[in-house]
């Protein structure tokens, strides 16, 4: 089973001076911030105005904007990625290779944070809400020509990698399942 904080562990190793790294404003805001990456203005972040949905339509204007020895991997949420999941068209229309990672927990996890973290190590319930109606991410491949895969185990999650990175003429969606209570440990500050 993946974890939050196991996933950006894990992620770390694909990350070169050639990357460019993006996230949402979401839990992937947290985890991403433990990210050693080693490109010159290598990480995108929208962290001011915090809309969460941002960084997989933004991978658009990253991969137009990149050298072409550049490959662009984003972070999003599952809540933010169904505001925007349309950005995958305009991706594969213009040939664009972004990797986005949704990290598929079923819920609006920094809502749930801010309004009652202590759900996160307690019994308690998530706000209704914050319960997301569940897509099969990975399948919105079919639907926009491009390519995707749903891992649940670090195996997977590799092999999915690997995939994408050979995937240069489209963008990869990779459907990270991870437990809805995992959070990244820098967040755990506010939960105790």
């Amino acid at each position: 089973m993946i974890t939050y904080q196991g996933f950006y562990n894990f992620v770390q190793q694909y990350i070169d001076r050639d990357t460019i790294v993006g996230s949402d404003a979401s839990m992937n805001y947290f985890g991403s911030l433990l990210l050693d990456v080693p490109a010159p203005g290598g990480f995108i972040v929208q962290s001011s105005y915090s809309s969460i949905g941002y960084i997989a339509a933004a991978a658009t204007g990253l991969c137009l904007a990149k050298r072409d020895d550049q490959r662009v991997m984003v972070f999003s949420g599952d809540g933010g990625f169904q505001m925007t999941a349309q950005c995958l068209s305009t991706q594969t229309r213009f040939g664009l290779n972004p990797i986005i990672f949704v990290i598929d927990n079923g819920v609006y996890g920094v809502e749930q944070w801010l309004a009652d973290s202590s759900v996160f190590h307690t019994d308690k319930s998530f706000y209704r809400p914050c319960v997301l109606h569940r897509w099969n991410y990975s399948k919105l491949s079919e639907v926009f020509g491009c390519q995707g895969w749903e891992v649940s185990t670090y195996g997977e999650l590799d092999d999915a990698v690997t995939a994408a990175l050979k995937n240069a003429s489209s963008p990869s969606i990779i459907q990270v399942r991870v437990p809805d209570k995992s959070i990244p440990d820098n967040a755990n500050w506010k939960t105790r």
